[in-house]
């Protein structure tokens, strides 16, 4: 998939704005930013991305997603913003980690 792409194709794919999408209990697919101004701190390095998740609003749905797609070994996509309507999609990732935390956790995402 690393190909450059505008929002709408990723919008039509991801279905929103929001950080995580969730089907079926099961993350599908993430938006990661590296923008310095991110207050996320999300990370790449070769075929890892360190995914930050905050436990507020839908933060908790989504860490228990999150724990269930590497529980069931299942893919999801990543889609990285490179600037104003312009996205890479990183193509499919598992989760192989979670760092969980009262108030945040981190998820290690690896290529597949």
């Amino acid at each position: 998939m690393n190909r450059s792409m505008p929002w709408s194709e990723v919008a039509a794919i991801h279905g929103g704005q929001a950080g995580v999408t969730v089907k079926g209990g099961l993350v599908s697919s993430v938006l990661i930013s590296l923008n310095k101004k991110d207050p996320y701190g999300n990370e790449i390095s070769d075929d890892k991305i360190r995914y930050h998740v905050r436990r507020v609003a839908r933060g908790d749905s989504w860490i228990a997603a999150f724990f269930r797609s590497m529980k069931e070994d299942k893919p999801l996509l990543v889609f990285q913003k490179l600037g104003v309507n312009d996205w890479m999609g990183r193509g499919p990732h598992k989760v192989t980690h979670i760092e969980d935390a009262p108030k945040e956790c981190f998820v290690t995402l690896e290529k597949m």
